[in-house]
């Protein structure tokens, strides 16, 4: 009986093309539903549990067997076995199975699907041509989707444009611009770009889809470019939140309920991911007034000496007052005169700064000026010398154009 039921099994195999030159089915299994059951089977599958679980072992290859061969009745697939000669079948014998190339198939293994799981080395994602390569240092990117951005030439070369924000700002934007270069040096343009890369600290990749010409002025009763040095005397885990009456437009380190560095003596900030920066800076659109009732007059050719002379009495160290002059210089030089003013309370009560732990010693120097094309007489403005430096140490600039 046994023999002639594996006899079978060959037949309906051979038929199904899955009998090898050397006469094992591929997956020595048959297939589900291939043939009806025999009286063996059906015998066997009235056993007791415990002797149900008896195993075969088999190949592990998957096969699929021809849909005609499998609803062939047993008997028919037994008349076949003549016209299948000896030099393509072979009797199928547990001897001829190996350990090494076989598995046991239980019978709640049988139930379930013989699907292998897709493993992550067989997925592969598709890339787009038209995508930037993303540079290989993760940490620093940061991508962007579509934009316009106003940016001044600095620098052609290498096929792109070489270009900065059209105030002192450390950050460069590298604009693919080809072999033709339509601008030069000095040029404002407007790029409106499809992805904008971050591959540094100060550094950026733009993808341009188009660039013209661009325009950029100073927008009225905008804060810009306040920027906070923290010196405290070793180093310390600080918070600092800014309760603004206006709206913040651009954050960096990107403001999110506050600010939390690590400061060092030398004004050195470090953030928890370890990135390092000089200072904080923010900008930001108000929603109140400053006074210009008091300040002074000054031509635009005096820029420099004038507030040289004035920042430092109001307690900006050199470095930080040039840093000052760098950012607003451009945009006063070259007026005939600018009405001039240092706000005071105006500015702090609406822009209140809160450092933890408490510094000791706090300079807070905001600037306001009008372009004028003559000379305005206007009273004086007394300025309050700058405290003492002493402690840990808090030190804050910026501005804002009064049209």
């Amino acid at each position: 009986m046994k023999s002639s039921y594996i006899k079978s099994i060959a037949a309906v195999l051979a038929l199904s093309g899955i009998i090898t030159m050397s006469g094992c089915a591929e997956n020595g299994v048959r297939p589900e539903n291939t043939t009806e059951k025999t009286q063996a089977e059906t015998e066997k599958a009235d056993k007791p549990a415990d002797t149900a679980a008896e195993t075969t072992k088999v190949k592990k290859e998957d096969t699929t067997p021809n849909s005609s061969t499998a609803k062939m009745p047993l008997e028919t697939a037994a008349e076949t076995t003549a016209e299948i000669t000896e030099e393509t079948t072979t009797e199928i014998t547990t001897a001829e199975i190996t350990e090494e190339t076989t598995t046991e198939i239980t019978t709640a293994e049988a139930s379930e699907t013989d699907t292998a799981p897709i493993t992550t080395e067989e997925i592969t994602e598709p890339v787009s041509s038209n995508t930037t390569a993303v540079p290989e240092n993760p940490e620093y990117t940061y991508i962007e989707e579509s934009g316009v951005i106003t940016l001044v030439i600095d620098e052609i070369k290498d096929g792109e444009y070489v270009c900065s924000l059209p105030w002192p700002y450390p950050a460069k934007y590298h604009v693919a611009c080809g072999d033709e270069t339509e601008y030069c040096v000095g040029d404002t343009v407007e790029v409106v770009y499809s992805s904008m890369i971050q591959t540094s600290d100060w550094d950026y990749t733009v993808n341009p889809e188009k660039i013209g010409m661009g325009y950029f002025e100073l927008e009225e009763d905008v804060c810009y470019k306040p920027v906070i040095y923290l010196y405290p005397e070793e180093k310390t885990e600080a918070k600092v939140t800014l309760d603004y009456n206006g709206t913040l437009t651009v954050t960096y380190p990107e403001y999110k309920e506050g600010w939390e560095v690590t400061a060092l003596p030398d004004g050195t900030l470090y953030d928890k991911d370890g990135n390092e920066y000089s200072y904080l800076f923010w900008e930001g659109d108000s929603n109140f007034r400053m006074s210009t009732d008091e300040g002074f007059c000054v031509k635009g050719e005096d820029t420099v000496e004038f507030l040289r002379e004035k920042l430092s009495y109001l307690g900006l160290t050199p470095k930080e007052y040039n840093d000052f002059i760098v950012f607003w210089l451009p945009f006063m030089q070259d007026n005939e005169y600018n009405l001039i003013s240092f706000q005071t309370e105006s500015y702090t009560d609406n822009a209140k700064l809160t450092v933890s732990p408490a510094p000791d010693t706090e300079i807070r120097v905001f600037m306001t000026f009008t372009p004028c094309d003559s000379y305005v007489e206007i009273p004086a403005q007394e300025l309050k010398p700058a405290p003492e430096r002493k402690g840990f140490t808090v030190v804050e600039w910026g501005g804002s154009i009064l049209n």
